[in-house]
């Protein structure tokens, strides 16, 4: 009985080319993309000088922007509240305006937390508004009261 070797070599031959064949084609094709990956030089070359930038307005401070914010939401009444010695809203002092503004649309903290500013378009007590006036320095910055709508109390 005569037995028949298979040859094994030229299978292990073909995997080890397969392989070349990949790797070459990984090679090449990492190549193609890093020359893909250039400047263009007739943008480079293009010379275009960068556009003048105007000068920007003058950034309002943070105290005539938290104002400019209430006159926009058309608030009927608008207050500004400072303390008499010219010093920063404590938290007794923020818990006083809450207080006697608790039906107010909105309280804002500006001007370095030197100033609260009040717009409502409800009514504000008698009594709530001479304490405000009694304790802080009171400006009343209310737009025209012709053109505002008729109060509501609530």
């Amino acid at each position: 009985m005569t037995t028949t070797r298979t040859r094994v070599e030229p299978l292990i031959a073909r995997r080890e080319r397969a392989i070349g064949y990949v790797a070459f084609g990984i090679v090449l094709f990492i190549c193609l993309i890093a020359l893909g990956c250039v400047p263009n030089e007739s943008i480079l070359k293009s010379n275009r000088e960068t556009p003048t930038t105007l000068p920007a307005a003058p950034i309002p401070d943070s105290f005539e922007k938290d104002l400019a914010a209430m006159n926009e939401v058309d608030f009927t009444w608008v207050y500004v509240l400072r303390r008499k010695d010219g010093g920063k809203m404590d938290a007794a002092d923020k818990a006083f305006i809450g207080t006697n503004t608790s039906d107010a649309n909105r309280r804002v903290l500006s001007d370095g937390d030197k100033a609260v500013i009040v717009g409502t378009n409800y009514i504000i007590g008698d009594a709530n508004l001479k304490a405000l006036k009694d304790r802080f320095d009171f400006r009343d910055l209310s737009p025209n009261q012709q053109s505002s709508p008729t109060p509501t109390t609530k």
